[in-house]
């Protein structure tokens, strides 16, 4: 009996030493590749290739906490600052002309969002002027096209900032062809947006 006792106390040290996965997908601001990698394994990784500041740009299929519409996620990790951006690709969404499956995918994934981070900053749904894609069957071939936006977004502002560090939380919808769509979801973490302003400043420094 007591060492039944003993595996138990054992077991719960060992659990309370895990990390509490509270970000995004179970990521949070900083993790390093490294501490990915520990987490998922090499084997799911789709791809790597380093930046012009020595960080990383990351494909995997999946992450500590996936979602079952998900296909795979690319994460951007800061050599210094480590992970600070998240986007994750649907599966493709096999849709009629006017894109109604897309559309319903895109509302139940942006009412999540709204449970997690309220009402969105901004939210697009338009064709672009002049487009030939201009009625409602030509949705997906809008999309397609570049001339049609379905996006709604959330960001950081002083008064009410996003949780778990975040500047930015999108979500989009995307074509691949005629027939099909998919979605984007992108989470951007606070100094983002200093970050690409350095890898800016260092690609225009060979002019």
């Amino acid at each position: 009996m007591k060492a039944r006792n003993w595996a138990i106390v054992i077991v719960l040290s060992l659990l309370s030493c895990v990390p509490a996965l509270a970000g995004p997908f179970g990521l949070e601001r900083g993790m390093t590749p490294e501490q990915v990698i520990a987490l998922l394994g090499r084997n799911v990784i789709k791809d790597h290739k380093t930046d012009a500041l020595g960080g990383m740009i990351m494909h995997v299929t999946t992450v500590p906490k996936p979602h079952s519409k998900m296909e795979f996620y690319g994460l951007v990790f800061s050599r210094e600052s480590g992970l600070l951006k998240i986007i994750a690709y649907s599966k493709d969404i096999r849709t009629a002309s006017d894109g109604a499956e897309v559309r319903d995918s895109y509302v139940e994934i942006r009412n999540a969002l709204v449970a997690g981070y309220g009402t969105p900053a901004d939210e697009f749904d338009f064709v672009k002027s002049g487009s030939l894609w201009d009625k409602p069957e030509d949705f997906v071939m809008g999309l397609l096209k570049k001339e049609r936006t379905l996006e709604a977004y959330w960001e950081t502002k002083e008064a009410k900032p996003l949780k778990d560090d975040l500047s930015l939380v999108s979500v989009e919808a995307q074509a691949v062809n005629s027939e099909t769509g998919y979605l984007i979801i992108t989470y951007e973490f606070s100094g983002w947006g200093f970050y690409v302003s350095r890898l800016k400043s260092k690609e225009n420094a060979v002019f």
